[in-house]
Order: structure tokens, then C-alpha cells, then sequence
């Protein structure tokens, strides 16, 4: 299996798990609500390259993926605009102008706190 693809993996079989198809411990984390969500397109033709997954979080100034061209040179980079988390990305590899790419949002935040996930 590669590297990159364990997290995927795991979230399958926590998915199993959950649904009781297999043992395991299905992921027990609390639903975030979202305020303010992001939905991010290919700007330009190449292969999309993810840097968090699905319910992973972030913070302002992170990269969160890159298209890149056929010789490996980014064409694009996403960066956070601000501290949330990945909703989800696409799992297509390849990209094209106005295609998904992934989305985003910012956790609403109760009173005197901070609910981006740790």
C-alpha cells in the first residue's frame, strides 16, 4: 500500500467499522457545524495533488493541495485563508479548468472558543 493512501484506508474501515460490516473502531468524532464554507476549482489543466484529507484540519497560510503539470511544476496552489477544516476533495487526479477541486469551511465558533478540531 502506498504511504499516501493510509489515510484513505483508514477512514474506509472506520466507515466498515461504523456501518458494523467489519471490527474496528468507527471514528466517534462530534459533527462540526460550518459557517463559512469554500469551494475550490482547477484554475488550469493538470493533476490535482491534495495535502489534507477530509475532515483533517488546517490553518491559515497552509497548503492544501497544488495542479501540477505534466513536468511536476505546480500550475496552482491552494493556500488556507483562514484556521478550518477539509470537507472533502475530489478524487480524480486529473484537472481541468473549473472542475472541483475540494472544499473547505470554518467551524462556528462558540463563545469563548475555538471548535477547530486538534
Amino acid at each position: 500500500m502506498r504511504a499516501d493512501s493510509v489515510p484513505h484506508a483508514l477512514d474506509s474501515r472506520r466507515g466498515a467499522a461504523f456501518l458494523g460490516i467489519c471490527a474496528g473502531t468507527p471514528n466517534a468524532a462530534a459533527p462540526l457545524e460550518i459557517c463559512d464554507a469554500h469551494y475550490e476549482t482547477a484554475a488550469e489543466r493538470g493533476f490535482w495533488y491534495c495535502r489534507k484529507t477530509a475532515g483533517e484540519p488546517f490553518r491559515a497560510g497552509e497548503l492544501l493541495g497544488t495542479v501540477e503539470d505534466e513536468t511536476g511544476a505546480a500550475v496552482q496552489a491552494l493556500y488556507a485563508p483562514f484556521d478550518g477544516v477539509v470537507l472533502y476533495n475530489t478524487h480524480a487526479l486529473g484537472a481541468a479548468p473549473g472542475l472541483p477541486l475540494m472544499a473547505y469551511g470554518r467551524p462556528c465558533a462558540e463563545p469563548g472558543g475555538d471548535k477547530l478540531p486538534r
